[in-house]
């Protein structure tokens, strides 16, 4: 039912180009009445008449309901600069007028038209919602839904949002053509660049006022005319915080994707590492079955060496002069050396490969300071040099792996005397909280603070011209740093190039029951 009469004359004004007046006669025949929305062009008919013909085309005749149409209208019109195409769109809602050019069609109350403007502009939580609800309809709508529905009202408020931020709203732009499908989906764009069009025109013509039909509705109207009159600043306020909330979506949007790409890098990252790591552990393992089977393939021709020395220098093969027995005792050195060599590269693959294990007992304290000084003291009085050992607070008996820990020390001494040309080495045992100390002091050449890292490394020797003259590997540290490892402890060094070096293993051990 309409709420108002129409104030409007459809009779053409005295003097009025005929061309003008049938064209007014076509508008006020659709809209009840004539808009002055038109009439700021009356100077130029074909353009009113093409105006028009745009209106019937794509607000009148469209296929989208009347009701639908002429709320959308009121509602985006909200964000129009002037309040022309907001107040003339809202009076043809309450009866000041057809809606949507269709005089069969009802519209609402001036408190629905009112409650309808001062809805808040969807924010970021309720666009979210539009975008769920419109995804949650599973195929295309075969027509248009009821008006009074509420996926009316979905459609209505995500065009509304499109209508306003088309570009930051590409995925509720493509739900929207997705549920309506390509024809309906057209005819809703159609009307909102129309209605951008009437936006466009009524801001280009501040001379345009609104008729006298709508001065009645305003007048009586009170909430209606309070809002026409305050809503720039509430419109805009809104739009800002929408803005505001893109901004902020958009930036945790980038953060999100620099994340995701970070993480991909940083898979891709650890998958290329996994599989250099892969292939060092199998070349490692391949190196140590080729050291292990070489090694025993020499060992077991140096071992009949040995064995046919001892019998020869038991007589077995008869008597010998001195000459021939100062041979045999230089090829029975010669062979024992070997032998340690290939010890040493025995140990360092077991320990590359990861095949050497911890086998703790009780250890006596004495026991392994006898066993150390009758091994190093021989060595260290054929070159000259003083060894001594001191225990001081050190546990009498104590649980570890006896045969490690003995080799450990026995590699650093035998390093010391080795490259200590005079002087003495020094090993002294004390204990740290729950730790064994052990430290090796020599006063050999020292060692440069560039190499006391590389010296922890395989077939590394510093001194070359010791290196030939004593021979070796240059496995012992290695092979010392990685025992002290699997034992969890720790060495370190101290010293000074030209100055001596001081080797210290702290290893975690138990107290002996």
């Amino acid at each position: 039912m309409r709420d108002y009469a129409l104030v409007n004359s459809v009779v053409p004004r005295i003097g009025e180009p005929v061309t003008l007046a049938a064209v007014r006669a076509r508008i006020a025949d659709r809209f009840g009445l004539v808009p002055a929305f038109f009439m700021m062009a009356h100077t130029e008919p074909p353009i009113v008449e093409s105006m028009f013909s745009m209106v019937e085309f794509t607000y009148f005749d469209s296929p989208l309901p009347a009701l639908f149409k002429e709320r959308l209208f009121v509602y985006v019109s909200r964000f129009c600069a002037v309040p022309y195409c907001m107040a003339r769109h809202c009076g043809f809602l309450v009866g000041c007028g057809n809606v949507s050019g269709d005089p069969d069609a009802d519209g609402v109350s001036v408190a629905e038209a009112v409650a309808l403007l001062q809805t808040p502009f969807p924010d970021a939580a309720g666009r979210d919602e539009l975008l769920h609800a419109l995804r949650a309809v599973p195929d295309v709508l075969e027509r248009w839904p009821d008006p009074a529905s509420a996926l009316s009202e979905t459609v209505l408020f995500a065009a509304a949002v499109v209508f306003v931020m088309p570009q930051e709203h590409k995925p509720l732009l493509a739900e929207l053509e997705r549920v309506l499908g390509a024809r309906l989906h057209n005819y809703l764009m159609l009307f909102l660049g129309f209605i951008r069009f009437a936006h466009f025109w009524t801001e280009s013509h501040p001379q345009l006022r609104v008729e006298d039909d709508l001065d009645h509705l305003l007048s009586e109207q009170r909430a209606l005319a309070e809002w026409v009159t305050s809503y720039s600043a509430q419109v805009e306020r809104e739009v800002a915080q929408a803005k505001a909330e893109l901004r902020e979506v958009e930036s945790l949007r980038a953060r999100a994707a620099k994340s995701e790409r970070d993480v991909v890098d940083l898979r891709e990252e650890v998958t290329a590492r996994t599989r250099d790591a892969q292939a060092a552990l199998e070349e490692s393992r391949a190196k140590g079955t080729y050291m292990t089977t070489l090694s025993h393939e020499l060992r077991t021709p140096l071992n009949a060496v040995v064995g046919y020395t001892e019998l020869l220098e038991a007589g077995l093969g008869g008597a010998l002069d001195e000459k021939g027995i100062a041979y045999l005792a230089r090829i029975k050195a010669t062979a024992r050396q070997q032998q340690q060599i290939i010890e040493e590269i025995l140990s360092f693959a077991r320990l590359e490969g990861g095949r050497e294990t911890v086998r703790t007992e009780v250890c006596a304290m004495d026991a392994l300071v006898n066993e150390l000084q009758a091994v190093i003291t021989p060595l260290a009085e054929a070159r000259g040099l003083t060894f001594t050992t001191k225990v001081a607070n050190a546990p009498a008996t104590f649980t570890a792996d006896a045969g490690k820990v003995r080799q450990i020390l026995v590699n650093l001494l035998g390093n010391a005397v080795k490259f200590t040309p005079a002087g003495t080495v020094d090993l002294n045992v004390a204990t740290s909280y729950d730790a064994l100390v052990f430290t090796v002091t020599d006063t050999g050449p020292g060692i440069p603070p560039r190499d006391r890292e590389r010296i922890f490394e395989p077939f590394t020797q510093l001194h070359e011209g010791k290196t030939r003259e004593y021979g070796g590997t240059g496995l012992g540290l290695a092979i010392t740093k990685r025992l002290v490892e699997l034992l969890h402890g720790d060495i370190r060094v101290h010293a000074r190039d030209g100055g001596g070096s001081t080797f210290i293993v702290a290893l975690p051990y138990q107290r002996a029951p």
